[in-house]
């Protein structure tokens, strides 16, 4: 019995390390094809939710289209809605994808007319992201003491 035992357990260790050695070969394969800022192309339908801190925080939703150009930037339009003051706006800004699929991204909202007549102002943000599935989902959330907010952006 003990040396049925020992088998089993020789056995089951050495299918546990083998198991351990093809993770680490397969999540080696997966970093070292690396990303880039072309890894995000094309257009992109994003959605945030999140919250202003501080006295009268006020919770905001918004919903954009947006166009990653491959080379560091981005263009597009959205709608927020922050406290219940709607606001339309152009979106543009920059991005820095990293080597892992980590990387960086400022939005400005700019309101259109009709907004900036309602009181929607400019704003500004820094986002910390991570690519996943190839550069079809971006996930980010939102680097500043103002605000908590988190999103998701999906390829078209």
């Amino acid at each position: 019995m003990k040396i049925l035992l020992r088998l089993f357990f020789s056995f089951g260790l050495s299918i546990l390390v083998f198991c351990l050695g093809c993770t680490g070969r397969t999540m080696l394969s997966a970093n070292a094809a690396g990303f880039s800022n072309a890894s995000l192309v094309g257009g992109y339908s994003l959605s945030e939710t999140g919250e202003t801190l501080g006295t009268g925080s006020i919770k905001f939703a918004e919903v954009d289209v947006v166009t990653f150009d491959g080379v560091g930037r981005l263009s597009g339009h959205g709608t927020m809605n922050e406290g219940g003051t709607i606001c339309a706006s152009t979106v543009t800004g920059t991005y820095n994808v990293n080597a892992d699929g980590s990387g960086s991204a400022t939005l400005i909202q700019t309101p259109d007319a009709a907004s900036a007549a309602g009181g929607c102002t400019t704003i500004s943000f820094p986002l910390a992201l991570i690519i996943s599935d190839a550069g079809a989902e971006v996930q980010f959330i939102e680097v500043s003491t103002g605000e908590i907010a988190s999103g998701i952006a999906r390829r078209q």
